[in-house]
């Protein structure tokens, strides 16, 4: 049975439940009954009531898990019972629907057929019909029972497995995952063929053991390196160059130019699903003109610096030239953006643009392009089946494995960025899963040699990607990737140029944290606190002492490992404690010494041999770090003697292991470089002892001191051509402040000594492509300064932001510089606005990745998203999803130790015009950039740091098309106090007279965050809430926002009936039926008080055991700490975010 329900929104307090409508039965005899006939208030509530009593097994399905937590607590119903169609979708089907909410949307709506039509990237889940949340799901069931038997019969056993660990230790949970596979197993009664009927369970019961079912069943991502039966990829890989390689000629360039100036040349509808005609591509001058630029250069032996403005469309300008130059010379061109979330935006969204106007062209091959991101962003088949849990392995285990399993047979490209956070799935709120889930994804990526085989390179995601990745005409990658792997491109296209200055000195630097190089060593043995409980939580090296026969040559390399182990840990404490030492000196030297010196006296200290134990355990431990390798490497050979094939899983353990501590050893090396016994500091490397890890202790520092300077001498003169473009190459009225913060100055003038040719470098500025004059630029003077006081700034941003959103009803995007400051603003700001529906999304704060943040912001209106990093460069929000931006400080950056030491080298003047000011003035055009992102939009960006008037730092200013005077095509200045800013806010996006009828034109000292209450929030309901985007409750139309219910039960009784299951899956399979329809004690616990555990209303911090998200990470991400930010680096991936939002449970659950 599957019902649906119709509320107005997920405030049950504030919103209200409208009607239900059953779907009853399954396969042939499916039919619907509408069970509020009447239409009354109360009638639904009633039916609810009746069907609780009569069905005590229903399960009930809405479009998102907050909504089904609020309407489940409403109505006094166990809350185990009810889903959200989104955490459903994260764990059924987690690598594909389940990771793209827009996708997941666009099923539904676009299997409603015409009764749906719209776009379906404009549909939200919260948006959906009662059908057409039942057509998403039954594609999410769909799509997991359309893979192959194997892979249905490997997910079957691992849900199994699953369940039985949760029956002794989380029974309702065991209950819900019990309720989602008979749903899967039966999936006609939502829609999906009867065919599929009863799949899930003939699969798992034909199934082998897990391990054996993994290891046989066909990975989404696998391919043939062989016969490719469909003729997409070559046997053959193309080449990254050659001699004969040659630029575009002027035939093929003026047939580019013309298909991307008249888009509309052939009617829609010529080419089915055209992806332009969806699109709306219109010709924008500015956009041929990048296009020229490119298709000039590529092929030419230059390095073109080009600049883009905002709304330039400049992915499609550089991918139509790319590839038809890669197609033309049967070569493959790299792409670089800056994040992998502009890689999977390139790919998915301009790619196919890109390839039907090549095709509207007439160009008769068809490029091939790919992805390729570094071999840890991938899952590695081999290490996901030697990763299979057992019966009697730990519930958090079981459970995380089968969200990863289920991931990796449905994602086509094995990339772990797009697995979604256990957290969002039904099983979040497990003890222990998090961390679980974390070690897991950890254990189970690809690393480098981990495949040597023919058989596991076929199974392993990095191999697979890197195969097709040879053998397409355009790759699209991130920066960090083509910097560190240069041999692979020969033609570059470099997106978001700006970001190739840090991503140069994160890919050649090392920041190894000592507490992640403990956890490594000590995980060769397990977690002490876990060793003997589960023979799973032991270590590789345990295992195979207690598995080889004592005295073989297996059993001694492994007593070697653990002696050679403990002699490394015990050196890594006293290196540790002489740190400290060395760090208590260089204290109590700054008290006589100014701050800018601090970078020196780690060289200062280790070369007056002011404590040569420093150096002394250094070099040790990198001794003993040695022979640890060393037996690691040499007990493969012995694993045979490991009877009972017991062999196989500790040799896939153990290389993993070594390949983690083999990384972490050559940073540790690169710390104290010496010659002879003595120290070498080389002068390009900056080295430091930091006492800021993430994740608490010390970390080694050896930097790239000057990334421009290697940029500019290695990495860009290596290519045969490339073009690095942004929105920010045009600084301080020219270019010379990006060529010298590239390095491009340095490649066109090579430095005596140099063996190589100067590089040809041109430049290239495209027109604006927007009126400005749709844009007014605020800024308060009352604003208090950062500098005087972080309370009264904050309190003052708060209330800034609270008294804007609440009168335009959010669509306001603040971008801050410091992590704890949006944390302390998002707290501020989240219970005044979420009392008024207006949501507030804080980066790092919940369970989110920044791409789901984004795509929560731009499916709703009303919201209010706090970002950091990530958000000043690459968010796009266009339409009236995004009005206003509020920047409450310049992006200038802390001069740390990492700064002054590039000062002792360039000079304080010369660092700041190379490194400090491009980089601030950059960020500041970025964050400007984030409101217009269509010719169409309007808006305001409030900037609350008045120091942007004064003369130091007035340089700001001058990079934003602002004018006092109202010039044309310039976006208005307007300064005054709060009160005259929002006065000429409101009239510019036209709320004036709305606000003054709603009785909301107060002034800004009546805000007050702390002291909202609830007479303002009905002043707010019944004005300001409508003025944009209106309530249900005040236009009398809500959004069909609709659960639905399916029954997973063995036995109907009541209203209708039904057969019961039969069959059993194998282990805990129960004579009444499958798995899932088992029965225990447990009863009836409809009419009990569940526990909801609603993260909606609480902030908590999961804190992982494991550190290897420390300072070696955050550092890889960028050197530069905004005002001490240490938040999510621009390449977090989603499965690191780690998160409170825990599905609420209850405490029992009938089985």
């Amino acid at each position: 049975m599957f019902l649906s329900l119709a509320v107005d929104g997920p405030a049950p307090g504030r919103d209200r439940l409208l009607s239900v409508r059953a779907r009853l039965g399954a396969g042939a005899d499916v039919r619907d009954r509408e069970l509020a006939p009447d239409g009354t208030l109360t009638a639904p509530r009633r039916a609810l009531e009746q069907l609780a009593r009569e069905r005590p097994q229903a399960v009930f399905v809405l479009p998102e898990r907050e909504l089904a937590a609020a309407w489940a607590a409403e109505l006094g119903l166990a809350g185990e019972r009810w889903f959200g169609l989104d955490e459903l979708a994260a764990w059924i089907d987690p690598g594909g629907l389940g990771s793209d909410a827009e996708a997941l949307a666009g099923a539904g709506r676009a299997g409603a057929g015409p009764a749906g039509a719209g776009p379906a990237g404009a549909v939200r889940l919260a948006e959906l019909s009662p059908t057409e949340l039942r057509l998403a799901l039954a594609h999410v069931v769909g799509r997991t029972l359309a893979l192959p038997e194997q892979a249905v019969g490997a997910l079957a056993r691992a849900w199994e497995l699953a369940a039985l660990a949760l029956d002794g230790v989380e029974p309702a949970a065991a209950s819900r995952l019990r309720a989602i596979a008979h749903l899967v197993d039966q999936p006609s009664a939502i829609g999906a063929p009867t065919s599929l009927d009863g799949r899930l369970r003939e699969c798992g019961l034909r199934s082998a053991e897990l391990e054996i079912a993994v290891g046989s069943a066909q990975l989404g991502h696998e391919h043939s390196t062989g016969e490719d039966p469909n003729g997409t990829w070559p046997r053959e890989s193309l080449p990254p160059g050659g001699e004969g390689v040659r630029p575009l000629d002027e035939a093929d360039r003026e047939l580019l130019a013309q298909a991307l100036a008249r888009p509309e040349a052939i009617p829609d509808g010529a080419i089915p699903n055209s992806a332009v005609a969806a699109a709306g591509l219109v010709a924008r001058p500015s956009q041929v003109e990048v296009l020229r630029a490119v298709a000039n250069s590529l092929g030419s032996g230059e390095l073109l610096l080009l600049h883009a403005p905002t709304g330039t469309g400049k992915t499609l300008a550089y991918l139509l030239p790319a590839m038809l130059f890669a197609v033309r010379n049967g070569i493959r061109v790299g792409i670089a953006t800056y994040t992998r979330a502009l890689q999977r935006q390139a790919f998915a969204r301009d790619v196919p643009l890109a390839l039907e106007l090549l095709e509207r062209a007439g160009i008769a091959e068809r490029p091939r392009a790919g992805v390729l991101k570094g071999r840890q962003n991938y899952v590695c088949g081999r290490a996901l089946a030697l990763e299979s849990p057992r019966e009697g392995d730990e519930a958090s285990l079981a459970v995380a494995y089968a969200q990863v399993l289920a991931f990796a047979l449905g994602a086509g490209d094995g990339d772990l960025d797009r697995l979604p956070p256990i957290e969002r799935t039904p099983f979040g709120g497990i003890d222990g899963v998090s961390e679980e889930r974390a070690r897991l994804v950890r254990a189970v990526r690809g690393r480098s040699g981990c495949c040597t085989r023919t058989a596991d390179r076929s199974r392993c995601g990095a191999e697979s990607a890197r195969w097709r990745a040879e053998r397409s005409h355009v790759v699209i990658t991130n920066q960090a990737f083509a910097l560190a792997r240069r041999e692979f491109f020969a033609h570059m296209v470099f997106d978001e140029c700006e970001h190739l200055h840090d991503q140069a000195e994160s890919a050649f630097s090392h920041v190894i944290a000592l507490a992640e190089l403990e956890y490594r060593l000590r995980e060769l043995r397990g977690d002490p606190s876990k060793r003997g409980r589960r023979s799973r939580r032991r270590g590789p090296v345990d295992r195979l002492i207690k598995a080889a026969p004592a005295g073989s040559k297996a059993w001694e390399l492994g007593q070697q490992i653990i002696d050679a182990q403990e002699a490394a840990l015990s050196l890594l404490g006293g290196l540790e404690k002489a740190g400290q030492r060395f760090l208590d000196w260089r204290q109590a030297q700054l008290a006589s010494r100014a701050e800018r010196d601090a970078h020196s006296l780690l060289r200062e200290y280790v070369e007056a041999a002011v404590d040569p134990a420093l150096a002394a355990l250094h070099a040790r431990l990198v001794s003993s770090l040695s022979r640890v390798d060393a037996c690691l490497a040499g007990v493969g050979e012995t694993l045979d003697e490991v009877p009972g094939g017991g062999g196989r899983r500790l040799r896939g353990a153990l290389e993993r292991a070594r390949i983690d501590l083999l990384e972490l050893s050559t940073g540790v090396d690169a710390w104290l470089p010496t010659h002879d016994g003595e120290p070498a500091f080389r002068p390009e490397t900056f080295y430091d002892l930091d006492p800021a890890a993430r994740g608490g202790g010390l970390a080694l520092v050896a930097r790239v001191l000057l990334p421009n300077e290697y940029l500019g001498r290695v990495a860009l003169p290596d290519l045969d051509s490339a073009v690095l473009l942004s929105a920010t190459t045009w600084l301080g009225g020219g270019f010379d402040a990006s060529k010298g913060y590239l390095g491009l100055d340095r490649a066109a003038e090579p430095a005596e000594g140099e063996e190589r040719e100067p590089s040809e470098v041109r430049t290239f500025r495209a027109p604006e492509a927007f009126d400005y004059g749709r844009v007014l630029v605020a800024i308060p003077r009352d604003a208090p300064d950062y500098r005087a006081g972080k309370a009264a700034w904050l309190d003052f941003a708060a209330r800034y932001v609270a008294h804007l959103a609440i009168r335009t009803g959010g669509r306001t995007l603040v971008l801050m510089t410091n992590a704890s400051d949006a944390l302390d603003l998002g707290g501020r700001l989240s219970v005044p606005l979420a009392r008024r529906g207006i949501d507030v999304l804080v980066q790092g704060r919940r369970a989110l990745s920044n791409e789901q943040l984004a795509a929560r912001f731009r499916a709703g209106g009303r919201a209010v998203l706090i970002g950091l990093d990530t958000f000043w460069f690459g968010a796009d929000f266009p339409g009236d999803v995004l009005e206003h931006v509020v920047i409450p400080k310049l992006p200038y950056g802390v001069p740390d130790r990492y700064h002054h030491a590039q000062c002792a080298v360039l000079g304080a003047g010369g660092q700041r015009k190379r490194i400090y000011m491009p980089r601030a003035l950059g960020r500041f055009r970025q964050g400007f950039g984030r409101l217009m992102r269509r010719a169409s939009d309007k808006g305001c960006v409030h900037l609350l740091d008045h120091r942007i008037l004064e003369p130091r730092h007035r340089s700001f200013l001058r990079e934003l098309p602002v004018d006092a005077t109202g010039a044309e095509g310039a976006a208005r200045l307007v300064r005054g106090d709060s009160d005259h800013c929002f006065t000429q806010v409101f009239e510019h996006v036209g709320l004036t007279a709305d606000l003054r009828a709603a009785g909301l034109a107060t002034p800004f000292a009546e805000t007050r965050v702390d002291a909202f209450d609830d007479a303002r929030s009905e002043v707010h309901e019944a004005g300001a809430a409508g003025l944009r985007e209106p309530r249900p409750t005040d236009l009398e139309e809500a959004p069909d926002g609709t659960p639905s219910s399916y029954e997973p039960g063995p036995y109907e009784q009541g209203l209708f009936d039904a057969e019961p299951g039969d069959g059993g899956l194998g282990h805990g399979s129960s004579e009444h039926g499958a798995w899932w329809q088992s029965t225990s004690g447990h009863g009836d616990s409809t009419h009990r008080d569940s526990t909801h555990r609603d993260s909606t209303h609480r902030d908590s911090t999961h804190r992982s055991s494991d550190p290897s998200s420390s300072a070696r990470h955050d550092a890889s991400q960028g050197y530069e700490r905004y005002e001490g930010h240490d938040g999510p680096g621009p390449d977090d991936s989603t499965y690191d975010q780690l998160g409170p939002d825990d599905l609420p449970a209850a405490d029992e659950t009938p089985f």
